[in-house]
């Protein structure tokens, strides 16, 4: 039986979407997404931190390189790239004919202007973690439409690492307090004004694009709404085009529903439960091994995502890769689990707080914690579920909180291991320090050879899903959907990469 939206629902939806806001054109295509707005979003690449970010500014903005759902690289402002032997110099050919929203070109000096501004120390964007190779005098312009980038060591994967979040083509003219409030790439749409205090934006198709045809759309209209069952219910009441990502109950309620489109990826965000490794009980490695073996893998794959997902081993490459450590699943071990808490001083269980959303921060999530909470039990640990409010989630309990729990994004190893977990990440929230793991991810980003650093990778994502406070039991699907007549959609396995230039509805 298809699920019936309430009239109270659908007045709500009506509510926020469509009451005290600007009149908006009607060829907008309105896009949602789930997380809230909080006042706290930036349109700087720089600082390009949450998903509310990257709903706004990858419309605004462009990477030297996209990265498709394979992890494929595929040219966009730079049209081709070359190295030297040993991976140290890296020679990028740009696009020509590109300009900004302003009306000024596009050239070499805005790429060197770019990335000299992300490893800044004065910038304190966390994108200097992943360019750390990179110093500002190994970024040059070859002339104005090539661009050298030297780096310090060895780096076989820099065209991806250039391509992370963060390295989206800024205009060398344009200072960071302009970047700031004003946005100025050379994206598909542009942004009038911005206010970090808006429920709703609406942006206006570039009309100097440089791709021809695109967008296919005049008007993109980007707003959130947090709770599932409204954010599908504004869909069908006509409120909204497309949902940037669903919960699975979501969509099996809709069954067959021709008013919309389900679209899907593979495995994509990460499901996960950190502990600080620093805080009790947290700080003893056999309390960790126990609350990682409470859990039946494929059970929570199916109670959670109710199958639209794929089981995790605690590190953040999905065993269906070639690239993961092992590719079977670990099993749930409950007499080992409680043999290792009486070996660290709980013979008789022990009790741990778990914070969450107070709704899903990603959907799934809170399913997922319920589902931890019961597999736990079969241990002796007794976990409490707090809810916090998502709007104020990443800011006071992430990273604050000894044991939270939270999705990220999907990535290869090269970018997903050192933003999290070396000692030095700047997002390290478990507070686990491992030299061996650090020296590991260290040479297999300066080794060439492919199978030599795939052999190094693997063995970092061992260490770290059998010592570090890192637990991670699946790996969602990224389900969207857009409304009857609407087409031109893709989700990404990474949910920080969303292209709107092909949208188009009726």
């Amino acid at each position: 039986m298809k699920k019936q939206y309430s009239p109270l629902i659908l007045a709500l939806v009506i509510l926020v979407l469509g009451v005290s806001q600007p009149s908006r054109a009607a060829e907008c295509v309105r896009v949602v997404g789930y997380e809230p707005w909080t006042g706290q979003q930036t349109i700087d690449p720089a600082f390009n931190t949450i998903q509310t970010d990257v709903q706004l500014i990858m419309a605004l903005y462009e990477p030297l390189i996209w990265v498709d759902n394979n992890f494929g690289l595929v040219p966009r402002l730079a049209k081709s790239w070359e190295a030297n032997a040993d991976g140290t110099v890296w020679t990028f050919k740009l696009q020509e004919g590109v300009k900004f929203h302003d009306g000024s070109d596009f050239d070499a000096e805005d790429v060197v202007y770019t990335y000299r501004r992300l490893i800044a120390e004065e910038t304190a964007s966390p994108a200097s973690a992943v360019l750390g190779f990179l110093t500002a005098e190994g970024i040059e312009a070859v002339d104005s439409h090539t661009v050298k980038f030297t780096a310090n060591t060895p780096t076989a994967e820099l065209p991806f690492l250039l391509s992370n979040k963060f390295a989206l083509i800024v205009s060398s003219d344009d200072t960071t307090a302009q970047i700031k409030n004003k946005a100025n790439g050379t994206g598909p749409f542009t942004l009038d004004e911005f206010s970090p205090a808006a429920v709703r934006l609406v942006m206006h198709a570039n009309p100097s694009y440089w791709q021809e045809g695109l967008p296919k759309s005049d008007c993109l209209e980007l707003s959130s709404i947090a709770e599932s069952v409204a954010r599908a219910a504004a869909v069908m009441a006509g409120q909204a085009d497309v949902l940037l990502a669903v919960d699975a109950s979501t969509v099996i309620s809709l069954g067959d529903d021709a008013k919309v489109t389900i679209a899907k990826t593979e495995a994509g965000p990460l499901m996960m439960m950190w502990m600080m490794t620093d805080v009790a009980p947290y700080d003893d490695v056999r309390v960790r091994k126990a609350m990682k073996l409470v859990i039946d893998r494929e059970k929570m794959v199916e109670l959670a995502l109710l199958g639209y997902g794929s089981p995790g081993n605690d590190n953040p490459i999905p065993p269906s890769s070639p690239a993961a450590y092992r590719s079977d699943v670990i099993q749930q071990d409950i007499p080992q689990a409680k043999a290792l808490l009486a070996e660290a001083g709980y013979p008789n269980g022990l009790k741990v707080d778990l914070y969450t959303g107070a709704t899903d921060l990603y959907p799934g999530t809170l399913v997922m914690v319920q589902a931890y909470k019961e597999m736990a039990s079969e241990a002796g640990i007794d976990v409490t579920i707090i809810p916090a409010p998502n709007d104020s989630y990443w800011d006071e309990i992430w990273m604050k909180k000894p044991f939270t729990s939270l999705y990220w994004s999907l990535r290869p190893p090269s970018s997903a291991l050192p933003i999290a977990y070396t000692s030095d990440a700047p997002y390290n929230g478990t507070h686990w320090y491992n030299k061996e793991f650090d020296n590991l991810v260290a040479t297999a980003s300066k080794t060439v050879d492919a199978d030599k650093r795939g052999d190094l990778y693997r063995e970092a994502q061992r260490l770290l899903a059998e010592d570090g406070g890192h637990i991670l039991p699946m790996f969602s699907s990224v389900v969207s959907l857009m409304r009857e007549g609407c087409s031109g959609f893709q989700p990404h396995t990474s949910v920080n990469r969303v292209q709107y230039q092909e949208i188009h509805c009726d």
